[in-house]
């Protein structure tokens, strides 16, 4: 994909995103005042049909997380443990079969917290000695938070909405940018591909492997520890430049007996590699 073309993509996925959030507002609003009218009933208001859910849970190898009900926080535990606040009566949580805590709503509900009913809340607990063989994150709308999580393999899909980890650790990571800043620190990765939306990207820590960085609108500073001269760089800077310690670079720069790979493929907004021991 050119520089051109990837301007247009992310100007025209904002757009669409704005164009849809207004349709969908005006919609349901009008479809909502009309049914109250006619029924008398009056919709989403002082958290009707709102539960909240506490469970533990054991036999846990991964996890699958479907953060369209709100902010999501990932946090170190005694056990493995799902608190949910203001949720709806579609909210799931179970262990499948084979080890999988799934974590979900059933039915597709309008972000509740435009109707001034509150956001959701859900908290996950994992005991600190736990690695999952994968961790898959679907994120709606709301906020992202992560204290702590070791896995395999790492798959997050963002929606609208910041995230914000620490103390994270994959032997593989697939990251697709949605609306809002990506920000994670004391990172142990290898094998990263991310794709960063529309957002800025902050990633701090030990890179190891093949990583690929795809920016869209926003700035991507990259702390790595350890040497320039462990890394080969292949990099289009697209709209925007690409600096490395603070050096402009660009192309193709292969350094001798390198054992990892940085390739970024620049979009609208500077990008930012720095080393540190």
């Amino acid at each position: 994909m050119s520089n051109l073309q990837k301007v247009i993509k992310y100007f025209a996925m904002g757009f669409a995103v704005f164009l849809a959030v207004c349709i969908i507002w005006g919609i349901t609003s009008t479809a909502i005042a009309i049914v109250s009218v006619v029924t008398g009933e009056t919709f989403f208001d002082g958290g009707k049909n709102r539960v909240d859910f506490n469970e533990s849970f054991k036999e846990v190898e991964s996890l699958d997380i479907d953060g369209s009900f709100g902010d999501v926080y990932i946090k170190t535990g005694e056990t493995f443990r799902v608190e949910a606040e203001n949720v709806t009566n579609d909210f799931k949580a179970r262990v499948s079969s084979t080890g999988r805590l799934m974590i979900s709503e059933e039915k597709f509900k309008f972000p509740f917290f435009i109707f001034s009913q509150g956001k959701s809340k859900v908290t996950i607990y994992l005991p600190e000695d736990f690695t999952a063989d994968n961790v898959k994150l679907d994120c709606g709308v709301g906020d992202v938070q992560i204290d702590a999580l070791y896995t395999e393999e790492l798959s997050i899909n963002a929606g609208i909405g910041d995230i914000d980890g620490t103390n994270v650790k994959a032997d593989k990571v697939k990251i697709d940018g949605g609306i809002g800043d990506l920000k994670l620190s004391n990172v142990i990765f290898e094998d990263v591909n991310i794709d960063s939306g529309i957002g800025d990207v902050e990633l701090i820590g030990e890179l190891y492997g093949y990583n690929a960085f795809d920016s869209g609108i926003g700035e991507i500073n990259i702390k790595i520890k350890g040497h320039p001269d462990d890394y080969d760089f292949n990099v289009d800077s697209g709209i925007g430049s690409v600096r490395v310690n603070d050096k402009k670079i660009s192309g193709i720069i292969t350094n001798v007996n390198s054992e990892h790979t940085v390739k970024v493929n620049g979009g609208i907004g500077g990008i930012r590699i720095d080393f540190f021991e």
